[in-house]
């Protein structure tokens, strides 16, 4: 009867633990979703310094891939009401020429521009921001404080290691009874 109960606890608490979002797959006060990890910061920081710190922590400035993720990132932004974010691409090398990636050349493998974006304004609009308003993509100058941080890494789902280590320090624990025919019993 004790098993029974206990199991009933346990199961409450993966429900809970799950709705809730502690999965194990981000580290700790990251946002989960699809395959990524998600760190936002209180802090205004310029482009590079917001690119320094996300390398920090072990993740990259955020590059935006499908509309589900950019409405994702628009959701916690807002919530925070971080007006303006940095997004992990820039067109400092070649102007109109939108790289993303700090190790690699990759282009854009989406776009959400507002209307007239980008622009280039003052010929020094480099780096990409987000508008959390409506979720758009504008380019800032990489000089301006006035923008947020959201940083990105891959989950370790979406690294295929095939362990998860859970968030909790809870460790898992079975309890088995067997019938009076010696078979065990759920």
């Amino acid at each position: 009867m004790a098993c029974k109960v206990y199991l009933k606890i346990l199961n409450t608490a993966a429900f809970i633990l799950f709705v809730v979002g502690v999965s194990g797959l981000c580290p700790r006060d990251w946002f989960e979703h699809g395959t990524s990890c998600y760190m936002t910061d209180s802090v205004i920081r310029n482009w590079d310094d917001g690119a320094a710190y996300c390398d920090r922590l072990g993740g990259e400035l955020l590059v935006i891939e499908t509309w589900e993720e950019n409405k994702f990132i628009q959701g916690i932004v807002k919530n925070q009401n971080k007006r303006f974010t940095w997004l992990g691409c820039s067109d400092r090398d070649s102007e109109g020429q939108w790289l993303c990636y700090k190790d690699s050349a990759s282009s854009l493998p989406f776009e959400n521009w507002s209307t007239k974006e980008p622009n280039n304004r003052g010929g020094d609009d480099d780096c990409m921001s987000f508008y959390m308003e409506n979720g758009k993509w504008s380019d800032s100058k990489c000089y301006s404080d006035k923008v947020y941080t959201v940083c990105e890494t891959t989950s370790t789902q979406g690294k295929g290691e095939g362990v998860i280590i859970p968030s909790s320090s809870a460790a898992p624990v079975s309890c088995y009874t067997f019938g009076s025919d010696g078979r065990l019993q759920v």
